[in-house]
């Protein structure tokens, strides 16, 4: 869980994180932003993510450190929660838990 300090309507707040690939090989991926629920009267569109990750998608080399820049730009004066997904592509399924929990570092 990501938090970040209060922002005003049509501003932005910024904050890092860092992943390393700690296995031999390249690992493809892309991130997936959906909201989880909202409990306020305001009301989220599918398709309006409050939430922006950067690097989108790309390819981790072996061994390699990425820092994403994940940024917060409300629209109104409430909380909101959406959920960001790292998608790890061209893994067979049964390898996915095994794999991210021990080919990634969290820094």
């Amino acid at each position: 869980t990501l938090f970040f300090s209060d922002t005003f309507p049509h501003t932005s707040t910024s904050r890092v994180l860092v992943l390393q690939n700690t296995s031999s090989v390249n690992i493809k991926f892309h991130w997936t932003i959906y909201d989880i629920y909202h409990q306020n009267e305001f009301s989220i569109q599918p398709d309006e993510n409050f939430f922006s990750i950067e690097p989108e998608d790309g390819v981790f080399a072996p061994f390699e450190e990425k820092k994403f820049v994940i940024k917060f730009t409300p629209t109104h004066s409430v909380i909101y929660e959406q959920k960001l997904d790292l998608v790890i592509e061209n893994i067979p399924f049964p390898a996915i838990k095994q794999f991210v929990s021990s080919s990634f570092n969290i820094k």
